[in-house]
């Protein structure tokens, strides 16, 4: 009986092996290749401020489809970052958000033109994130890809202005009556990167006040959010000086504003001051560079 049932099991399961033999063949689905984002680069040569324009970067999208994709766009996340991390608080929009225009993806190579708004900090470097739209298409890889932009070559200057010259000389002339007013001001230290966090300005400054006293010079960037210089001055009746103020480094480009106090800083001994809203126009312009995408 032993016998027997095992041959039994033995038919039994050679008769199961030719079903499965003559089964169809398997389908598989062919996966079309989706167009990846393959590098980003720059224009070369860029102001490196947000007051000089933002950058413009070119995406260079690949399709290695034989069809056109119609109807794609560039998303990015611009990251901006100060070499000096205590100066983080002063970049207010720390990342933004945009789309490049939509266009149709040609097989082969397409650039792609994003201008985030707002461009590398002083002496910094921005953070980029890019991918493509519509997120989740069948066509497009649906991937974050990473890169960093660095300056290089810095060169940075500033230019003092004042409504001042915009002015009839005979009513400039009546506002400085009586107090103590900014007739100059010179960056004579510029940043350099990789240095010092701190830069010099000389101040042209007037006392027609009719009295000695103590005053302080105020700097601020140009979101108005940041100190840069609180330094106090004594000046002599009649006297013009120009003591350097020591400002720290601007976080970016623009409109640094000026402004007088009338006293020290403990509020003694006051004097009178004017601020017709005089300001340093501060500029750079750096080599840019853009790491491999990720």
């Amino acid at each position: 009986m032993m016998r027997r049932s095992w041959l039994a099991v033995a038919v039994l399961t050679c008769t199961a092996i030719p079903s499965l033999v003559r089964a169809g063949p398997v389908h598989r689905e062919q996966l079309q290749p989706k167009a990846y984002i393959k590098e980003m680069g720059t224009f070369g040569t860029q102001y490196a401020g947000a007051a000089n324009g933002a950058l413009t970067f070119l995406v260079d999208v690949e399709n290695p489809q034989s069809t056109t994709i119609p109807a794609v766009q560039v998303n990015w996340a611009w990251q901006l970052v100060p070499t000096n991390p205590a100066l983080a608080s002063s970049l207010q929009d720390k990342t933004n958000w945009g789309y490049g225009k939509t266009k149709d993806l040609k097989p082969g190579s397409n650039e792609f033109a994003i201008t985030p708004n707002e461009a590398i900090p002083v002496c910094g470097y921005g953070q980029v994130m890019i991918n493509l739209f519509p997120e989740g298409s069948a066509n497009l890889e649906n991937v974050w890809r990473h890169t960093q932009v660095h300056t290089s070559n810095c060169s940075y200057s500033a230019t003092f202005g004042n409504p001042w010259n915009q002015m009839e000389p005979d009513r400039v002339d009546a506002q400085k009556a009586g107090v103590v007013y900014v007739n100059n001001a010179v960056m004579t230290k510029p940043p350099v990167c990789g240095t010092s966090d701190w830069t010099e300005v000389r101040f042209d400054l007037v006392n027609r006040a009719g009295k000695d006293g103590s005053l302080m010079v105020d700097i601020t960037d140009p979101n108005g959010t940041l100190p840069l210089a609180e330094q106090g001055v004594n000046i002599k009746n009649g006297q013009s000086i120009s003591p350097i103020i020591t400002m720290f480094r601007p976080t970016r480009t623009g409109k640094l504003a000026i402004k007088l106090v009338g006293s020290d800083w403990q509020g003694k001994n006051p004097i009178p001051v004017v601020n017709p809203g005089a300001w340093l126009d501060f500029e750079g312009t750096c080599t840019v560079s853009v790491d491999p995408v990720k």
